[in-house]
């Protein structure tokens, strides 16, 4: 695990980072401000 550990960081941000963007991408139907501040 130690030889493998950055590489299993570099796919675990990729994945975090996809998820986020499609997370952003789905909370788009809500204003800006309510996004923000988490007015849901």
């Amino acid at each position: 695990m130690k030889k493998n550990k950055p590489i299993f960081f570099m796919i675990l941000s990729v994945i975090a980072f996809a998820l986020m963007n499609a997370v952003v991408k789905y909370l788009t139907i809500f204003n800006v401000y309510q996004v923000v501040f988490l007015d849901l």
